[in-house]
């Protein structure tokens, strides 16, 4: 820079080794379309059960997590990621959800489970009921966990609910009920602008609501819940939060929208900015 002093860093961080992948760029294709895409450029669209895109030459070498944009009007689905051909090695599988209009984006992710070395073609293979299934914005795959990443059973208070085991490792928070709440002590908000978390529901689904320093403060952000097919089907929902700073102690309130019985489960939530 120039004279004087320049700027100010607050934190850094390394990503990679692939940054976002436009899904319109595949090498090959089977049975899918592109079309314009609201967030701009283009998206794949009029997916079925068992179309497929590829990427060539993509480096898997430290590769752990994947996610990807999605929209779906139609069933949800699948996206099932395969090296060597459509019918190769599965290295991962991400939930996508119904989001009530195919030009209405989420981010879903999910964990490598077969990490790979080197460059490798990437084939993502759509799987799902009848008719169209969900359309993909951009795909990305990353090395190391998802960022800040919290185990919901990691909890320091609760209001009702229990712990159980969770079908991609370690516990989930369950028995959710309207009312119930988990609480987590000292948590650094500075900077961050949006919430996600892992959730599953066979019953009513609902919302968390995120309070903070107390549950009955107003909410800094909301997640709807959806019912996602079963209590171990997991998707990534995300909301916007409003910007704070320093620590303080979060609580996810959990809330009842509709339905009888149980809401949903919560295997992890993050803070990003």
């Amino acid at each position: 820079g120039g004279g004087g002093y320049l700027f100010n860093i607050q934190w850094l961080s390394f990503t990679g080794p692939s940054s976002q992948i436009e899904a319109s760029t595949y090498n090959s294709e089977n049975s899918i379309q592109t079309e314009v895409c609201a967030e701009g450029g283009l998206d794949v669209g009029y997916i079925s059960n068992g179309s497929y895109t590829e990427y060539n030459n993509i480096q898997m070498t430290g590769v752990a997590s994947f996610a990807a944009r999605v929209a779906s009007a139609g069933a949800g689905g699948t996206i099932q990621i395969h090296v060597g051909s459509p019918t190769g090695t599965v290295i991962g599988t991400c939930t996508v959800p119904v989001t009530s209009g195919w030009q209405t984006w989420v981010t879903e992710t999910c964990i490598i489970t077969n990490v790979q070395t080197g460059l490798q073609n990437v084939y993502l293979v759509f799987d799902g009921g009848a008719g169209s299934l969900f359309n993909v914005e951009w795909f990305s795959l990353q090395s190391g966990p998802i960022f800040h990443l919290t185990e919901a059973a990691s909890f320091n208070t609760f209001s009702g609910v229990q712990t159980e085991s969770c079908a991609e490792g370690g516990e989930d928070v369950g028995t959710i009920n309207g009312g119930y709440y988990t609480e987590y002590d000292q948590v650094d908000l500075t900077g961050f602008t949006s919430f996600n978390a892992r959730v599953a529901s066979d019953g009513a689904g609902g919302e968390i609501q995120v309070a903070l320093d107390s549950p009955t403060n107003t909410p800094i952000g909301t997640i709807t819940v959806p019912i996602t097919g079963g209590w171990q089907t997991w998707v990534t929902e995300t909301c916007s939060i409003t910007p704070t700073s320093g620590f303080h102690n979060v609580y996810l309130n959990y809330v009842h929208t509709g339905g009888n019985g149980n809401l949903f489960n919560v295997e992890w939530f993050t803070f990003d900015y």
